[in-house]
């Protein structure tokens, strides 16, 4: 049983050990946002080789999609207390104005550069519903089954060929969150970082490897199956940031004090 004054000071302790884990938050939010806006008016232009900043300025959905899903997963955290309809509304609310940002950015007076961020707010909008989804979903795995069967059978048509990197990112979500690191969204479930570490790796390194293969002069299927995915290389890699900065940011914690779940006890007069 604890004491009235173990139990503020214990408070304390957590507050203190979770600064750098909020700091680190919003640096993150931070550094995406000025990517972001760093990528729309072509500055790395000016201060990376044109070759790298080319690469770089193609693949800028890698921090929108990031951006919006750490979003999610921290607004789905703490909106945990609020009854349930209440973080349906929100969740909602943040998917509707995104699916209106994605229509405006496709077919609004903007910019290439800012155009191809419709992406990126198509992914956001379904994956702020699907991050607020009851836990856990056991089947979730499904659901990438049969956007991938989606993908193949609309592989010719502008929409699926248009919107790669939205339906690569949404096919590995499920995976993602529901099957590989299910801790990130289910806060009962034990996380081996190992399986992180690995779904990290082959989401960083599938991209590469399909780069690689496809300079090989494939034809026929083998081209087809290659091409598609290589068009979605933003998907893989916006999913890998998510699970780099949660992987970072739960080491920092793990290092600098306790969580917060399950500090407080009973009272005692």
């Amino acid at each position: 049983m604890q004491t009235l004054e173990e139990r503020t000071g214990r408070r304390q302790e957590v507050a203190a050990s979770a600064r750098p884990a909020r700091w680190l938050t919003v640096g993150f939010y931070v550094a995406m946002a000025v990517i972001t806006v760093v990528l729309a008016v072509k500055w790395e232009y000016d201060v990376l080789p044109r070759s790298i900043a080319t690469h770089v300025s193609h693949n800028s959905e890698v921090f929108n999609i990031a951006l919006l899903v750490v979003a999610a997963i921290e607004a789905r955290r703490r909106l945990a207390a609020m009854p349930g309809v209440r973080a349906v509304l929100v969740s909602f609310a943040v998917a509707v104005l995104l699916l209106g940002v994605g229509f405006l950015l496709l077919d609004g007076p903007v910019s290439p550069t800012v155009k191809m961020l419709n992406e990126a707010s198509f992914a956001g909008a379904v994956l702020w519903l699907y991050v607020f989804l009851p836990r856990p979903l056991r089947l979730a795995w499904l659901a990438s089954v049969v956007l991938l069967v989606v993908v193949v059978l609309g592989y010719h048509t502008s929409l699926i060929t248009l919107q790669a990197e939205c339906m690569v990112a949404l096919i590995l979500a499920p995976i993602s969150f529901d099957v590989v690191d299910r801790g990130l969204l289910d806060p009962s479930f034990r996380q081996s970082p190992w399986l992180r570490i690995a779904w990290l790796a082959l989401l960083l390194l599938v991209p590469v490897v399909l780069m690689v293969v496809k300079r090989q002069g494939l034809e026929g299927v083998a081209a087809e199956i290659v091409k598609y995915p290589s068009r979605g290389t933003e998907g893989f890699w916006g999913m890998a940031l998510v699970h780099g900065f949660y992987l970072l940011r739960d080491h920092l914690t793990s290092l600098t004090g306790p969580l917060e779940r399950g500090v407080d006890g009973p009272e005692v007069d």
